[in-house]
């Protein structure tokens, strides 16, 4: 095997397929944590995520509905109530 072939197949692995099984193995994770989805609709999802992997992940990122969990953002924490440095 030439230098070429090996460093182009060490780079699929490493920043194509790694990636791609992190990315899958986080919504596997978020759909099992859910509380919000009943037992059929997980049960969906994951065989959408592996009949069609690409685009059953590309969909449940699109569609999936923010998490129950999640607190909302409302900009910056508030100042310090003294007004000045902490001491």
């Amino acid at each position: 095997m030439s230098f070429g072939n090996w460093f182009w197949t060490v780079f699929v692995i490493f920043f194509v397929f790694v990636p791609l099984l992190m990315f899958w193995g986080f919504i596997l994770f978020d759909i099992f944590r859910r509380t919000d989805m009943t037992g059929g609709q997980k049960v969906l999802w994951i065989i959408a995520l592996f009949l069609l992997p690409y685009l059953g992940a590309l969909m449940y990122m699109l569609v999936r509905p923010p998490s129950p969990h999640a607190e909302p953002y409302y900009g910056s924490p508030p100042p310090y109530p003294g007004g000045g440095i902490a001491g």
